[in-house]
């Protein structure tokens, strides 16, 4: 007999192992691909999209560690609603001033 009764058992359930893991794998794919149509299009589909400010910030700590000198890198989140890194300062909006009123009269 070429094989025994326990290496058959085990050699069935490495292959419903497989199995079961390959139905998974698929099941993610359409997960995410239902996932991804719920979202709108990036504006910068160029940029690799982060699900969460914490990812991204590992992955700027993970840069800064493989690059020399001084990196000034930060993330931001999309308009599609993802994460993404830039090395552009952050925008600073200055108030608008108040427009002043003369008080007194009015000149004519």
């Amino acid at each position: 007999m070429p094989f025994s009764d326990d290496e058959l058992e085990a050699f069935y359930r490495e292959i419903e192992a497989r199995t079961a893991y390959r139905e998974l794998m698929e099941n993610r794919r359409a997960e995410r691909s239902a996932r991804r149509a719920e979202l709108p299009d990036c504006p910068t589909p160029d940029k690799l999209p982060f699900t969460s400010p914490a990812a991204a910030m590992d992955s700027i700590e993970r840069i800064k560690a493989r690059t020399f000198g001084t990196v000034s890198l930060r993330y931001y989140e999309c308009a599609c609603g993802r994460w993404h890194i830039t090395s552009s300062a952050q925008l600073t909006h200055r108030p608008i001033a108040p427009v002043r009123r003369r008080k007194g009269k009015k000149k004519r």
